[in-house]
C-alpha cells in the first residue's frame, strides 16, 4: 500500500448500498474508490484489472447465495488485497465462513458506519491476518480430527491427484468403500463434492493437483 490513497473496490448489487458506501467514504481525503461492480460477472472482470488495496465485498450478490465468497476466491487468484466482507445475514455459519475464505473483517449493514475506521485499522495492523492464519490453522486441526483414519488416508490420496478407482487398487480395498469414505466426510463437512472438502481440509493456499470429479472415476 504504498499510494497515498488508500484504493477501494466495492463489489454490491443495490444502488442505495452503494451510495451509502461511497458517502462513508467519500468523506476521508485518503480514500479513493476505483471502481464498482454490481453482478459476479461484473466484479470478476473488473477487478482483474484494477488496481486495489481492499475489497469491499457484498456477499449475497443475487439475494439468493453467499456469492460474493466465490468472487474473493476467484480475485484471490489475480491480486492481492484484504477483503471486507459486508452482509445483512449475521447467521453464525456466514461469520464462520468469513473466517474460513480469509475476510477477518466481517460488518453487519446495520453497522456500515464504521467501516472507515476498519479500514484504516486494517492498513495499520498486522494482527488481523496473524489471527486468520491462527483460525484457519485451529479449523483445519478441527476439521480434521473429526475424520477417521481411513478417511484421512483416502484424502491424502485424493489431495495428490488420484481417483477413487486408483486409490482402491494402490490401497487394496473396494472401490465401494473409497467412495464410502468420500460420502461419509462430505456428510461430516456438509459439502457436496469432494473438491470442496479438498479445499476446506487442506486450504488453497497450498499447491494441490486438483481431482477429476468422482463421476468420472
Amino acid at each position: 500500500m504504498n499510494s497515498e490513497f488508500l484504493r477501494l473496490f466495492i463489489i454490491e448489487d443495490q444502488a442505495n448500498w452503494q451510495n451509502m458506501i461511497t458517502k462513508h467514504l467519500n468523506e476521508a481525503a485518503d480514500f479513493l474508490v476505483v471502481g464498482i461492480a454490481e453482478t459476479v460477472e461484473q466484479a470478476i472482470k473488473m477487478g482483474k484489472i484494477l488496481d486495489y488495496d481492499f475489497a469491499i465485498i457484498d456477499l449475497q450478490l443475487d439475494l439468493t447465495e453467499e456469492d460474493g465468497f466465490e468472487v474473493f476466491k476467484e480475485l484471490k487468484k489475480y491480486k492481492d488485497f484484504q477483503p471486507i466482507f459486508l452482509t445483512s445475514n449475521q447467521s453464525p455459519s456466514t461469520v464462520y465462513n468469513s473466517f474460513l475464505y480469509g475476510g477477518y473483517s466481517y460488518i453487519p449493514k446495520n453497522y456500515i458506519s464504521v467501516l472507515p475506521q476498519t479500514i484504516r485499522f486494517l492498513k495499520d495492523n498486522p494482527v488481523p491476518s496473524l489471527i486468520t492464519n491462527a483460525v484457519h490453522s485451529k479449523l483445519k486441526e478441527f476439521q480434521l480430527s473429526d475424520l477417521t483414519a481411513a478417511e484421512k488416508v483416502v484424502f491424502d490420496e485424493l489431495k495428490q491427484g488420484l481417483k477413487p478407482k486408483e486409490i482402491s487398487e494402490k490401497l487394496n480395498i473396494s472401490l465401494y468403500t473409497v467412495r464410502s469414505h468420500i460420502k461419509n466426510v462430505l456428510k461430516k463437512l456438509g459439502l457436496k463434492n469432494y473438491q470442496e472438502a479438498l479445499r476446506k481440509l487442506y486450504y488453497e493456499d497450498e499447491v494441490v493437483v486438483r481431482p477429476k470429479e468422482l463421476k468420472n472415476s
